[in-house]
This record gives structure tokens, sequence and C-alpha cells, in this order.
């Protein structure tokens, strides 16, 4: 990342730079949700530890072990609209981010063909978080008729609702197999080939540590620190090297 000029053509190398801070502000933003997405996973693990009221797991079935049958529906209906809102505004904000890591990808795949599968990788992970944010909010919005149905007629078999449950059910499986495909050729493989690209470690070492959260949530949030923090390394490294460019060999 030194040269100031292409060592085979002899130009300058100013636009190439340029293109790659550009993709790097993109890289930015996945790195800041990440990190958000970190700490809200901490903090829910802190606090289910702690059993700290309401917003505890302990909390909630505290909550609904003193509601009436009678308010049970209600408090059902309630609970799966909140669940609803927040599953679908969660995977929509992925979504977002995944937007902008294709965009960074995109950008560093026309001067350079290792991005072109990473590329690919975050398309498949934009199709099956959509297909899993729809048939998640479709189950959703199903589950709450599905028991007042068969609160209300024990015998009765209400086929169009667990058909349209069914049907949801492996819209989000196809979406859930996109997504792991879309992880492993677009986030793990394409943050792999940044970091490779930019010589930052803090990169390869946060995407490995983004295997965690599957097991342990808690430790998201190292990944997003170590984006963020890689993200603002690279950046200072190319402007350094852009300024050198702007400045002429002869200076």
């Amino acid at each position: 990342m030194g040269n100031t000029v292409c060592s085979k053509c002899g130009s300058s190398l100013a636009p190439t730079i340029e293109m790659e801070l550009s993709s790097m502000r993109d890289f930015r933003f996945f790195a800041i949700v990440v990190l958000i997405f970190g700490a809200i996973e901490t903090s829910s693990f802190v606090l289910n530890i702690l059993h700290f009221g309401p917003l505890s797991a302990a909390g909630i079935l505290s909550l609904f072990s003193t509601l009436s049958a009678q308010n049970i529906q209600s408090s059902l209906t309630m609970a799966f609209l909140i669940l609803e809102i927040i599953s679908v505004a969660t995977i929509l904000v992925q979504t977002i981010s995944i937007v902008y890591l294709r965009a960074s990808f995109s950008k560093l795949a026309k001067g350079d063909y290792d991005f072109s599968s990473p590329k690919t990788g975050t398309a498949l992970l934009i199709i099956g978080l959509i297909l899993a944010m729809i048939g998640v909010a479709i189950i959703l919005a199903l589950i709450v008729p599905l028991i007042s149905t068969l609160q209300q007629n024990s015998t009765a078999f209400p086929t169009g609702l667990l058909g349209g449950i069914a049907a949801a059910g492996f819209m989000s499986i196809i979406g859930g197999v996109l997504m792991l495909v879309g992880f492993i050729m677009g986030v793990f493989m394409g943050i792999h080939r940044l970091a490779v690209k930019f010589e930052e470690p803090l990169l390869d070492y946060g995407w490995i540590l983004l295997l965690v959260p599957l097991f342990f949530s808690p430790l998201g949030i190292v990944s997003g620190i170590l984006f963020v923090e890689g993200e603002i390394i690279t950046r200072m490294r190319l402007k350094e090297v852009l300024s050198g460019v702007a400045a002429g060999p002869g200076e």
C-alpha cells in the first residue's frame, strides 16, 4: 500500500486508493451495527444473570405467572406483537448493514477479483435475511389466532392457520440455508480477504470471534470493537498513502 504509482503502467494510484477508502466507509456501518448488537446481547446476558426485574427471562416468567387465565390471551397477543416488531426490526437493520458490506465488496471487486465471491455471498445473505424476516413475521402473526382457535374449540383443526405457519416455516428454512451460505461466502471469507488485502489482523480476529456469539453471545461485542478499530486503522493508512500521492514523488 506504500506505492504511489502503478508498477505496471506508471499511472497514479489515487483513484484506486479513493475507491478503497470509500469501501472502508461502507464497511464502517457494518462494523458499528455488529458493535451495537454485541452490546445489546451482552447487556441482555448480564441482566438475565442478575435477574434484573422484568427485563430478564425470570422477570418475564414471573410476570406471566401473576396473570389470570382471562388475561393470558391478550398478554400473549401483546407479547407476540412486541416480539414480531423487535424481530423484524432486528433483521431489517442487519439486512441494511449487509447491504453496506456488499457495497464495500462491490467497490473492491472492480479492481480485485478476490472480492467477487464475497460480493455474491452477501447477496445470498441479503435474500436469506429477507425471506427469514417475512417468514418470522407471518409465523408470529398466525400463532395468536391459532392459540385462540384451539382454546375456543380444542377439537378444531385450523388447517388454514397451520398451513400458513408451515409455509412460513419452510420459507424461513430456505432463508436460513441462504443465510448460512451467504455468511460463509460473504462475511467470513470477505472480511478475511479484507484483512489480507489491507494487512490488518484486527479484521481477521474480528471475523473469527464472530463465530463465538453463536454459542456465547456476550462476546459479540468484542468482534464489533475489533471491526471498528480495524476499520479506523485501515482508513488512516489509506489516507496517509493518498496524502503521499497528492504530494507527489518529488516532495
